[in-house]
């Protein structure tokens, strides 16, 4: 036993050189779905809209293939100091496995009868000068399409929690985040009594953000199409407590496996989607986190 246990420390150790070595360079990068693909699957699913469903959220996983074992702690660090309006998820249950989320979305805040809901939705980037910024932000703002698909995230939402207490609206503004600015609207309910987590998660997710509308309808269409398992991905995770409970929504994420990264991101797809226009929108998600992997 005690030289099994020197075997671990010693693999553990040789681990840890390994990962402080300089970033790996970039073998190969596979997305799920290609291009194609993904333009022919939302106009598969516009001819869907507002018959079956309002909004479904579909989403795209790219994997890289990198030259050497990853530092995803380091990659997460990385991210995570860019990312500073955001929560910060690093799971990592083996050390050449983990799962890290730098998310903008809260599925909700909890502190005694005071629950704390978001609605985002609507999407457009980032501009280091500041007028193609502003102009980016009027953009969305003004966007019937980006508007509409806000405007259900933000229903349904206040529909599911209507019989929890009294909802009170916040005010519309942007959620300026580093590499992209979203329509972001705050909730606030006074509940009745005390309500469970576990009632609270499934009454919420997956949100009308990273599944779609209706809710049941919208999850078994991605499940049936989209052709691979998000796992975490979109995945409910934070904290419970006594006194307070505080969940987030695990997109802008990533699962790293030794020298493989798989980074997901989604858009939500409504009538007015343009499918080359959502495309785009994906991929600026992504890049950041992308790029963070390799040389």
């Amino acid at each position: 036993k005690y030289d099994e246990k020197a075997k671990q420390l010693a693999d553990y150790f040789d681990f840890s050189a390994q990962i402080l070595t300089a970033k790996p360079t970039l073998k190969s990068a596979v997305e799920l779905p290609t291009k194609v693909n993904w333009l022919k699957s939302i106009i598969q699913l516009k001819t869907k809209l507002n018959e079956k469903f309002n909004k479904v959220v579909l989403s795209k996983m790219t994997t890289l293939n990198l030259s050497s074992v990853i530092n995803s702690k380091k990659v997460f660090i990385t991210n995570k100091n860019l990312m500073s309006n955001c929560h910060h998820f690093y799971i990592s249950p083996k050390p050449d496995i983990a799962f890290f989320s730098l998310t903008p979305e809260t599925l909700y805040k909890k502190e005694n009868s005071v629950i704390d809901l978001e609605a985002i939705a609507g999407t457009r980037p980032r501009s280091s000068d500041l007028s193609q910024d502003k102009k980016y932000g009027d953009e969305l703002i003004n966007s019937p399409k980006e508007q509409e698909e806000h405007q259900i995230v933000f229903d349904m939402i206040k529909d599911l929690t209507k019989e929890l207490g009294r909802v009170t609206k916040g005010k519309q503004k942007l959620l300026k985040l580093k590499n992209v600015q979203h329509l972001y609207t705050p909730l606030k309910i006074e509940t009745k009594g005390q309500e469970s987590a576990l009632k609270l998660i499934s009454l919420l997710h997956p949100t009308p953000a990273v599944g779609g509308f209706p809710q049941a309808e919208a999850k078994e269409y991605i499940n049936k199409n989209e052709g691979y398992e998000r796992g975490l991905f979109a995945a409910p995770i934070g904290h419970i407590s006594k006194e307070k409970e505080e969940l987030a929504v695990g997109i802008r994420s990533a699962l790293v496996i030794k020298d493989q990264a798989h980074v997901f991101a989604g858009c939500g797809i409504v009538k007015g989607s343009d499918p080359e226009s959502e495309w785009d929108e994906i991929t600026v998600k992504t890049k950041y986190l992308i790029d963070s992997f390799y040389e």
